[in-house]
């Protein structure tokens, strides 16, 4: 029992650092949409730690994906604000072989 508990922890730890090391925080340096292909993209302050093919410190999203327009109005609304932004699930997947997220919220 006390093995199967040493076990429960460790995947715990391990687990938590995953989603700790996937969470990115940064400013908005710049924020745009492609005319066509319906791509967004948003530029932080910082380099991405990503496997992605391509990496020019830009998060990459679809626009007419599921809350791609949310998406947008966060990122603006930030960076209008002159705030934060926590990027959740950043590079755990690539958009147009760019780092993408999985969600966003502007921080204080």
């Amino acid at each position: 029992m006390k093995k199967i508990l040493q076990i429960v922890l460790f995947s715990i730890f391990l687990y938590g650092n995953v989603v700790v090391a996937s969470t990115q925080t940064a400013k908005i340096t710049r924020v745009g949409c492609a005319i066509t292909g319906n791509t967004c993209y948003a530029y932080i302050d910082q380099d991405i730690v990503t496997t992605c093919p391509k990496n020019d410190k830009s998060f990459r999203f679809p626009s007419d994906g599921a809350n791609g327009k949310e998406a947008l109005s966060i990122l603006l609304t930030a960076q209008a604000m002159n705030k934060s932004v926590q990027f959740g699930g950043a590079s755990a997947k690539c958009h147009t072989g760019f780092p993408s997220f999985l969600w966003l919220s502007v921080k204080n």
